[in-house]
């Protein structure tokens, strides 16, 4: 099952990723026509740019799933059930995920899916509790 995903952060990588291209296009172009070595400097750190765009861009169309034997999070970790020590509700739509490593996580979920979630997560945190 998925749950909800930030749109607005995946726009304004892809918005970073194109002005990178450009401003990449712009120092080679620079490169070839005068030569200048001093340029290389600054298409490395476009490149270093356009990576990190990329990077984000990956991380942020993958959702939170719930999997059968776990949840992934948005930055592709996955937690095993049997890490869990228990959960509770914030707010309507935000649940709080407690690990046995005195760490926890929020997530957002879609009202529509909040029961289903709900019913999911205490069923695998009831089977996996010591």
């Amino acid at each position: 099952m998925k749950l909800k995903k930030k749109r607005s952060l995946s726009i304004f990588w892809v918005i970073s990723l194109i002005v990178g291209c450009k401003i990449l296009y712009f120092y080679i172009g620079e490169y070839i026509q005068y030569g200048e070595f001093r340029v290389i400097h600054y298409i490395l750190n476009t490149l270093f740019w356009m990576e990190t765009s990329i990077f984000n861009i990956i991380r942020s169309i993958r959702s939170l799933e719930i999997r059968e034997n776990g949840i992934y999070n948005s930055s592709g970790y996955f937690y095993k059930w049997n890490e869990f020590q228990g959960y509770s509700w914030l707010l309507p739509n935000k649940i709080e995920l407690k690990l046995k490593k005195n760490k926890s996580i929020e997530i957002e979920i879609k009202e529509e899916f909040k029961l289903k979630v709900d019913e999911i997560i205490q069923r695998k945190i009831d089977v996996y509790k010591d």
